[in-house]
């Protein structure tokens, strides 16, 4: 699953292989999580290493520093929200089936923002598997 075609791709992908609709859902959102759980676990530990390498350094200090950056001003934003609130506008913006807002963006700002990995993971997941039922949609009910 590459960042662009994530929900999109891989449920279109398994329909057209011939699975049938449940289990090309299912297929997408198990391996949405799979990505997601990484991503929320691994994703400091894979910028420290690669702020480390002489090949990487500039580009994962660049990545840290944009990061940083859109947070604060995020952070900045949204003082008074909850944990909750946070995490329910992760899973609506996962939902949305649109390139850049799926499951690799939605685990990114989590990260970023250091709200719970399991609640994260938990919302991330519903938001791909909303965004995979408006994409199944049309072909269940037309």
């Amino acid at each position: 699953m590459l960042p662009f075609f994530e929900a999109k791709g891989g449920f279109y992908l398994g329909y057209s292989l011939g699975l049938p609709i449940w289990l090309s859902i299912l297929t997408t959102v198990v391996a949405g999580a799979f990505i997601s759980l990484l991503l929320l676990f691994f994703y400091d530990t894979l910028i420290a290493f690669l702020s480390n390498t002489k090949m990487f350094k500039k580009l994962a200090i660049k990545i840290t520093d944009r990061q940083n950056k859109k947070i604060k001003t995020f952070e900045n934003k949204n003082k008074n929200k909850s944990t909750l609130a946070k995490l329910f506008a992760i899973t609506l913006f996962v939902a949305i089936p649109l390139p850049l807002t799926g499951i690799y963006t939605g685990s990114l700002i989590a990260s970023g923002l250091k709200l719970n990995k399991p609640l994260s993971l938990l919302a991330i997941t519903i938001g791909n598997l909303i965004a995979v039922l408006i994409l199944a949609f049309p072909l269940i009910f037309i």
